[in-house]
């Protein structure tokens, strides 16, 4: 059995970078999807971690499994007819715009989790379809994206009850309650969650259940790409819970992580264990 199962996209991203244009990493191509980048992310914390979702039977896809075989990761993937997915990242900063083309990650729609509950501890959504998250029952996290938080909180409410933590940012938040994150997260855990995190870049995070509130600052650390910064402070809260740490000390292990990962051009920079211990 797995520590953790991470479900969702698969990618390369293709990213061109505007930080400094003389460097040789104007544009660069690396495997990702947030998803694929929780399940490394939690890999170097030393859980044992899986992928399950789509690839197709190009170059492309090749990567992908090799970028998860090389770190650690146990590639559960379903090889289909399209193309795999690949996004465009313009970079610069704190800025970023993603041109997105899913491919073979369109059949997660109509992928089934129950024959999957009973290989891992943990389970985790990343930007999953909506038909994923009616499924989910157990110890489930979740990343909402721009797929759940398109959804208003009367539709997503039969199906939050079952998840233990709900990983929105600020923006998505908002959309899914129409709240500032702080109503949004009591919002949120009303309708069922247990544990609320906020994502709130620059600013930490906020966390909500339905007993404690607390905010985390952010670390001082110099910018350079933004990109998979919420896969990295996810997984590391996530590894955290599953060692048995306590809310505030997993809330500052997602810290240290996604500051660590803004430092580098890519989204697949989170924090290994030594880098970790070096800032706890």
């Amino acid at each position: 059995m797995f520590d953790v199962l991470s479900v969702g996209n698969a990618n390369v991203d293709l990213i061109i970078n505007s930080n400094n244009l003389k460097t040789n990493e104007e544009f660069i191509t690396r495997a990702g999807g947030s998803a694929c980048n929780f399940a490394v992310g939690c890999s170097r914390l030393g859980l044992e971690a899986a992928f399950l979702g789509f690839i197709g039977r190009d170059s492309f896809a090749e990567r992908v499994v090799d970028s998860l075989e090389s770190e650690g990761v146990k590639p559960l993937v379903k090889r289909v007819p399209e193309h795999t997915g690949f996004v465009v990242v313009f970079t610069r900063k704190r800025f970023k715009k993603f041109f997105k083309y899913p491919g073979a990650n369109t059949n997660l729609e109509g992928l089934r989790l129950k024959s999957y509950f009973n290989k891992a501890e943990h389970l985790h959504l990343a930007t999953p379809p909506l038909s994923l998250l009616k499924q989910v029952k157990g110890s489930v996290s979740v990343d909402p994206g721009s797929t759940i938080s398109k959804y208003k909180l009367d539709e997503l409410k039969p199906y939050l009850k079952n998840v233990k933590v709900f990983f929105p940012n600020v923006e998505e938040a908002r959309s899914i309650t129409g709240l500032s994150y702080k109503r949004a997260a009591q919002a949120l855990v009303e309708a069922g969650v247990e544990v609320v995190v906020v994502k709130r870049g620059r600013y930490g995070c906020y966390l909500r259940t339905k007993d404690e509130s607390f905010k985390t600052k952010s670390l001082d650390y110099p910018v350079t790409d933004t990109t998979g910064a919420g896969d990295a402070f996810a997984s590391a809260f996530i590894s955290a819970h599953l060692k048995g740490k306590s809310l505030k000390e997993a809330c500052r292990w997602g810290i240290i992580s996604s500051n660590i990962c803004v430092t580098k051009l890519g989204a697949r920079n989170s924090a290994t264990i030594s880098e970790l211990n070096e800032l706890l």
